[in-house]
């Protein structure tokens, strides 16, 4: 889900009265029943923080090397020079993002898989052609544990971050939001955008 926030489904059957205020969770109970509660991810700024900028650590190349070639003997060997302090400010004031790259990232936040789950790629999986033909007559859906999610610019599925597709964009968005495609809706270019998913288990034929 791409919503950060948390819902509550109750199966009250009349046995659950929520108080004044529509909590779910705050409530009495007048007969037997069962709640349930689903959350959804709902980060706070130190998480998301935190999150973002180990995301960009893989993401940056600065350049340069400290030196200092004419350095004298210390006086006083366990004072920081003030000349390493002064390039660590002036390296690190090179850092930047933008806007594109926050969003870059929040797709691939909300879409990065648990660090125990895995797919399950077929076991004898089809050639391109094949693929395309067979999904082309039967349409394709989501694994159940795929997470892809979209933006204007980009296409976020399990943690990788794709740029817009030239072709089949409104086919993937479409499935994107209902998680399956209908065969009158897998073309050719649809086709090569789904092939690598299907390889990795993303993505299944009806």
């Amino acid at each position: 889900m791409a919503a950060w926030g948390r819902i509550s489904i109750r199966t009250t059957y009349s046995c659950f009265r929520a108080r004044d205020g529509g909590d779910g969770h705050d409530g009495v109970a007048i007969a037997a029943c069962t709640t349930y509660s689903i959350g959804f991810r709902a980060p706070s700024a130190q998480e998301l923080g935190t999150a973002f900028l180990d995301w960009l650590r893989d993401r940056i190349a600065l350049d340069g090397r400290y030196r200092d070639p004419g350095l004298a003997p210390a006086r006083a060997p366990a004072r920081i020079a003030c000349a390493l302090s002064d390039y660590a400010v002036s390296a690190l004031s090179e850092l930047a993002w933008d806007d594109r790259a926050v969003a870059r990232f929040v797709g691939a936040y909300l879409t990065e898989p648990k660090p125990a789950l895995a797919f399950s790629p077929p076991r004898r999986a089809l050639g391109r052609r094949a693929f395309t033909a067979r999904a082309a007559r039967r349409g394709v859906r989501l694994d159940s544990r795929t997470q892809l999610l979209y933006d204007a610019r980009n296409l976020f599925i399990n943690g990788d971050v794709l740029d817009r597709p030239s072709r089949g964009w409104a086919a993937i968005r479409r499935l994107a939001n209902a998680r399956q495609l209908p065969a009158d809706d897998v073309d050719a270019g649809v086709a090569n955008l789904l092939y690598p998913w299907y390889r990795d288990g993303f993505v299944h034929l009806d």
